[in-house]
């Protein structure tokens, strides 16, 4: 998809990293730039973009997709329910070197009070720290039907009842 008019706004709201970053800021952006687009094309990017940073947004209920952990079938809802605690989720691609730099620091701070479910958006597992959870997603097309990332890897806490407490963080 080509980029949207206002690439500027969308990344500074956007982007968890912004010192400008605000969800609401920005979806209350894209909701004024519908109502005032005459041209179709701007107008179906604004709607693609507003239906995908709509998901998983703090306070909602993260979305439940299919995994595979220790080569069981499984649910991202009963790894969270398996852990009986908040956990801190991080999506990612074997491949991303920026992923494995994230690692790198999970396994420094050993974040406290929080489980660790790895998941990969392919096929493939990497070799992660034991204590946490690893897993891969089952069918690509439902990631990226349930999730919007505009980077990897994309982390989000959640409290034990799989409530988005923290999305797009960094440790």
């Amino acid at each position: 998809m080509p980029e949207h008019p206002n690439r500027t706004v969308v990344d500074y709201l956007g982007d968890s990293n912004s010192p400008l970053h605000s969800t609401r800021l920005l979806e209350e952006y894209l909701i004024n730039l519908l109502k005032c687009t005459e041209d179709t094309i701007t107008r179906i990017r604004t709607e693609y973009l507003l239906e995908n940073y709509r998901k998983n947004n703090v306070g909602s209920t993260i979305s439940n997709i299919k995994v595979i952990t220790k080569r069981q079938k499984t649910s991202l809802y009963k790894l969270i329910q398996e852990a009986g605690q908040s956990c801190l989720i991080i999506f990612y691609d074997p491949d991303c070197s920026s992923c494995d730099a994230v690692f790198e620091r999970l396994k420094e701070q050993k974040p406290t009070g929080l489980r660790v479910i790895a998941i990969s958006i392919t096929g493939m597992e990497k070799d992660i720290d034991k204590s946490w959870v690893s897993a891969f997603v089952e069918d690509e097309a439902e990631m990226d039907e349930k999730f919007y990332y505009t980077s990897l890897p994309s982390i989000y806490i959640v409290s034990d009842e799989g409530i988005v407490v923290k999305k797009d963080i960094l440790p």
